[in-house]
């Protein structure tokens, strides 16, 4: 199915659990960031239930780095 969504131009949304999971943070410091404009805003999905388009979460990931929050090397 995922496969079909993409060939009619949609995009997988992804939760906040799920994004936060990507940038190696967590769901508190993820709110914290998009607070404080660091990370895009979600979109709302439904009326509890917001997410972002992976597209968007990629590109960042692209241009800030993945998983640079609280990271210790």
């Amino acid at each position: 199915m995922a496969n079909e969504a993409c060939a009619f131009g949609l995009q997988r949304i992804l939760s906040r659990q799920e994004v936060a999971w990507l940038l190696g943070i967590s769901v508190t410091t993820l709110w914290r960031m998009v607070r404080d404009r660091q990370f895009p805003p979600a979109m709302r999905i439904s009326p509890g239930r917001v997410g972002w388009p992976a597209r968007t979460v990629a590109r960042w990931i692209d241009e800030h780095g993945e998983g640079t929050e609280g990271r210790v090397d």
